[in-house]
């Protein structure tokens, strides 16, 4: 997972040291030590070891040595953000009042569902059925996302399928599209993270 920001960052250091700087003590810290692994000053292994005992000391429960530590975990607290990317409701397909809180995440991490074919269809209509159903009507409930910001980045979880993936997502928003770049994938295999 390193790997994939270093490699954004190095692209153009000035440009991603803004772009990462979505309100997360822990990407300060990892553009601060890409900046030395640049100058020659650190290794990128050593960066990974130094980036863990920090979040072991904030996070010993999901971050001990030895433990699996969730890739979910790790994207949402690197990039958490003041700042919402989107917002989430429950609702009823059949217009049904559901009585449920909208949800909004604190980051720009957004989940895909495992039916899903084509990220960019989701981001189209991002809409999830649930399990649960309407009490009233009894129809499966859905979650339902909507932009009311834009990130500078989005960060996709996608699960345990890859679903057909683009170079750019267009997303479209009040002040016209906004256009992103695939920067990287990061995949599970064999015990570790790859990208």
């Amino acid at each position: 997972m390193l790997s994939i920001i270093y490699n954004c960052w190095r692209e153009n250091p000035n440009l991603w040291s803004e772009q990462f700087n979505v309100g997360s003590e822990y990407m300060v810290h990892l553009c601060h030590s890409f900046n030395n692994v640049a100058n020659g000053v650190a290794h990128l292994n050593g960066v990974h070891d130094t980036f863990r005992r920090l979040l072991e000391h904030d996070w010993l429960r999901q971050c001990a040595w030895g433990v699996s530590t969730s890739i979910h975990f790790l994207l949402k607290q690197l990039f958490k953000s003041p700042d919402h990317a989107v917002v989430s409701t429950i609702a009823c397909p059949k217009g049904q009042t559901t009585n449920r809180a909208e949800v909004l995440p604190s980051n720009c991490c957004i989940s895909v569902p495992l039916d899903c074919v084509n990220i960019q269809e989701f981001v189209n209509n991002m809409e999830i059925q649930l399990a649960s159903v309407c009490q009233v009507c009894s129809e499966p409930l859905v979650r339902r996302y909507s932009f009311i910001s834009m990130p500078k980045i989005l960060i996709f979880d996608l699960s345990t399928h890859v679903p057909q993936l683009a170079d750019v997502i267009m997303i479209s928003t009040d002040r016209g599209m906004v256009k992103y770049q695939l920067k990287g994938v990061i995949l599970y295999n064999n015990d570790h993270f790859m990208s």
